[in-house]
């Protein structure tokens, strides 16, 4: 089917001309939406000119009978006849047009349900019905089949924007019966009609009937919005009846109320704040019994408390919280009358640190007491000199026992509350050097031991006596370095080696002998694991392992290149 009328230039259409003649001349360009409401406007009115001035001058020329009794009726029918063509020719040219536009507005729609294919054939089916109508010239049912053509179009269009609400729909109204599921008995017949309304909607909607589907939901929609009105009545009336029964102390009729709303609205936080304050009304009078006896006793803080809690289970009661405040102004009054007085016996026996921590509590109570602020500031001078010494005993206290890293923490307190303290820092310059020359003895024995095992006896020994030049002289030799000397010691010494070769292949010990060709020779090798080497050109590599340990002599060495490479 054409898109537009315009796309199918091999089609002609004859329009009628009020000139007799119009058949001889050249067919004129399509019809526009201009020109169309020009004609529809303008023709009728040029019609009834043209028709004036004629019988005007027939009139004049053959006498005013001419136009009298049937005749003249009989003349005004056929110009009433080709009115009513012209009048149809140009509407269904309009709905012709009208029609283009809608199919190329559904074309553009989306298309994923059998239904709507077969929709969609039905419209290309009866646009070319009405243009073979219109080819034919036969412009009053041609006009017809696109008046019902533009009505179906505009119902797909509908459809396809019903589908995406149908499916939203049915989603929202299944949510909704879930909802109210709990309010089934204040009107089961809506709910159940809901359910059928949303069952009909699925229904319609596998069919491809996606208005019927809407309509089924709004139906169904209609259905809840009776059971909703009726929760929201019963709801109310029962919020009310709670309210009242709270102001009145009664806790029973609260409890009830309020359960029947919860009943049926499990969510609703009037109900569920009612019950709670209802079923703590006698805890609440009981707490308020509680806080009016300690206050009189004297004990502010336990009553503010009480006061407290009865506020938190009822925040409508004004005693509750007129007595928290009283009784809190009370309490911090008697705390700092006792943080003052413990500040000022620790100030009398020098424990600056308590008589701190006593005035400042006093202090978050009152902030702006100038007499306790003058304390901490004496108490916290003192408590900084006696800090100072302190820190300096534990210093030269480590040093004496040889603890360099307690002493340089010790000195470095002093260096944190004096950073130019002369003392401190001579001691920590001579921790660190003890502590620095212990750690490296420490790495020095501990590389050599490695080294040992790793038959790295030469090294080890270096290492060994590089540990003894690190060694504090305060340090007495433990076991374990007792030991490794004794050992390496016993590795200390060179263990002859004899090997031979054919004077052809080119031999090296590492780090013993540089590669040369060798006949028979004997080799004085300290201890230790070597990797000895044959090469000859155009013969394959030779490689072996020497170990040599003191003690003992090594069996004898040949190295020859005896395979060819290749």
């Amino acid at each position: 089917m054409s898109e537009e009328t315009e796309s199918t230039p091999t089609r002609k259409r004859r329009v009628i001309h009020w000139n007799p003649d119009a058949g001889k001349e050249q067919q004129r360009s399509r019809w526009t939406f201009k020109r169309i409401g020009a004609w529809v406007i303008g023709g009728p009115v040029a019609l009834l000119l043209v028709a004036a001035v004629v019988v005007r001058g027939t009139k004049l020329v053959l006498g005013p009978q001419t136009f009298g009794g049937a005749p003249a009726a009989a003349v005004a029918a056929q110009p009433e006849s080709a009115a009513v063509t012209f009048a149809n020719e140009t509407k269904s040219q309009f709905a012709h047009e009208t029609a283009v536009k809608g199919l190329a507005q559904v074309a553009k729609l989306p298309q994923n349900h059998p239904s709507q294919l077969a929709q969609r054939v039905v419209l290309e089916r009866g646009m070319i019905e009405g243009e073979a109508l219109l080819e034919r010239h036969d412009y009053a049912n041609a006009l017809a089949r696109f008046d019902t053509l533009n009505r179906q179009i505009e119902e797909y269009i509908q459809s396809v924007a019903a589908k995406q609400v149908a499916q939203d729909g049915f989603n929202e109204i299944m949510s909704r019966i879930k909802e109210l599921e709990p309010s089934r008995n204040l009107m089961p017949e809506a709910l159940e009609a809901a359910n059928t309304a949303a069952a009909e909607s699925s229904r319609y909607f596998k069919e491809g009937s996606f208005l019927a589907a809407k309509r089924a939901l709004e139906a169904g929609f209609d259905e809840l919005a009776k059971l909703v009105q009726a929760r929201t009545d019963l709801i109310g009336s029962n919020l009310l009846r709670g309210q009242q029964a709270l102001s009145q102390g009664s806790k029973d009729a609260a409890v009830s109320a309020f359960t029947t709303v919860l009943q049926i609205a499990p969510g609703n936080e009037d109900a569920s704040t009612g019950l709670k304050r209802a079923e703590t009304v006698d805890r609440v009078h009981a707490l308020l019994l509680q806080a009016d006896t300690q206050e009189k006793q004297g004990q502010f803080k336990a009553a503010a408390d009480s006061f407290r809690k009865a506020f938190e289970l009822d925040a409508l009661s004004a005693r509750a919280q007129e007595g928290q405040s009283r009784n809190t102004r009370l309490e911090k009054e008697a705390r700092y009358s006792t943080a003052v007085a413990a500040a000022q016996a620790a100030f009398a026996r020098s424990d600056w640190q308590v008589a701190i921590e006593q005035a400042q509590a006093a202090l978050q109570v009152y902030p702006d007491k100038a007499e306790i602020k003058t304390l901490i500031t004496t108490a916290q001078r003192n408590d900084h000199v006696d800090t100072v010494k302190r820190a300096l005993q534990k210093g030269f206290a480590a040093e004496k026992a040889y603890e360099w890293s307690s002493a340089i923490d010790a000195y470095n307190e002093v260096l944190a509350l004096e950073p130019k303290q002369k003392e401190a820092t001579d001691g920590i310059v001579r921790s660190g050097t003890m502590r620095r020359a212990l750690a490296d003895y420490e790495a020095l024995i501990e590389q050599s031991e490695k080294l040992e095992q790793q038959a790295e006896f030469q090294r080890a020994i270096q290492s060994y006596n590089n540990a003894l030049s690190k060694k504090p002289a305060y340090l007495a030799a433990t076991d374990r370095v007792i030991q490794l000397n004794k050992r390496l010691q016993f590795q200390n010494t060179l263990v002859p080696v004899s090997f031979s070769s054919d004077n052809s292949t080119m031999v090296s010990i590492s780090g013993v002998l540089e590669p040369q060709k060798v006949g028979t020779r004997v080799l004085q090798v300290p201890p230790g694991d070597y990797s000895v080497v044959g090469r000859r050109k155009g013969y394959q590599d030779v490689i072996m392992k020497l170990i040599v340990r003191a003690g003992t002599t090594p069996p004898p060495f040949r190295v020859v290149c005896s395979v060819k490479s290749g």
